[in-house]
């Protein structure tokens, strides 16, 4: 698969932790700071490109980088993010600024409906850490029941739901590849009732005015909580729209 989905100046086939190893021992040996013009070049480039994932597109549609934003503003630092599988969770990945070790857990497989059971794991597993779940709607519809047993046992999770009505991955592989994007809609469920039928206390938010509170609420909740924050399903990516790649044929 390599430089199918970017150009690399350089792509290398490796297993991770091999490979971070060796560049280890190259930094022992050059002893670069963070004072260091290129390393700090570096850094402000991502910066730019994290910063740029949150970056509203103008249409008063809300959007799912900013939702990211204003969670990760409130979150205390040692929180424990477990991510779903999906196009949202670029956004998370790219301005969620994890400064503890083991404190985030993904799907290897990037199979879905991961986040609401993972975060009750490491929950229970990490008592007294805050834990966040983030998903999409189509992963945690998926899941979504297991909310009852986050509550039955006393497992304290935040869940952030970003609900574009949407199998977005499978939306951007049809529309990049020349396709019409089919068979990819999800019913606007009402994911706070259903919350709250679940026992968790749960808000929905679809104006970025209403951003900030809304995320203090939710990891200042005592016990199970949801926010839903339902986003432009145009985003379906940091840089991308659905629209510009099919030329808005659903």
């Amino acid at each position: 698969m390599l430089g199918v989905h970017q150009r690399a100046d350089l792509a290398l086939t490796a297993d991770p932790l091999v490979l971070a190893r060796q560049l280890l021992e190259l930094v022992d040996v050059a002893n670069p700071s963070t004072d260091d013009p290129w390393w700090r070049d570096g850094h402000d480039r991502y910066l730019r490109v994290a910063g740029a994932s949150a970056a509203p597109d103008g249409d008063g549609r809300l959007h799912p980088g900013r939702a990211i934003e204003a969670v990760r503003a409130v979150a205390p630092e040692e929180t424990i993010v477990t991510n779903d599988a999906g196009n949202f969770s670029v956004f998370l990945h790219r301005q969620w600024m994890f400064r503890h070790p083991r404190t985030q857990a993904a799907p290897i497989s990037g199979a879905m409906g991961y986040a609401v059971p993972g975060a009750i794991g490491a929950a229970l597993a990490r008592p007294g850490i805050p834990v966040l779940g983030v998903a999409g709607d189509g992963g945690f519809l998926m899941t979504a029941t297991e909310i009852e047993t986050a509550v039955r046992v006393g497992a304290d999770v935040k869940i952030l739901v970003l609900q574009n009505g949407l199998y977005g991955t499978i939306a951007m592989h049809q529309a990049s590849s020349g396709r019409s994007v089919s068979a990819c809609d999800i019913e606007p469920v009402d994911i706070e009732s259903l919350s709250r039928s679940l026992g968790a206390k749960a808000a929905t938010v679809d104006d970025e005015a209403d951003l900030p509170a809304a995320a203090a609420e939710l990891m200042g909740a005592e016990g199970p909580a949801v926010l839903v924050v339902r986003t432009d399903p145009d985003v379906i990516a940091p840089g991308r729209s659905l629209s510009a790649m099919d030329g808005g044929t659903r």
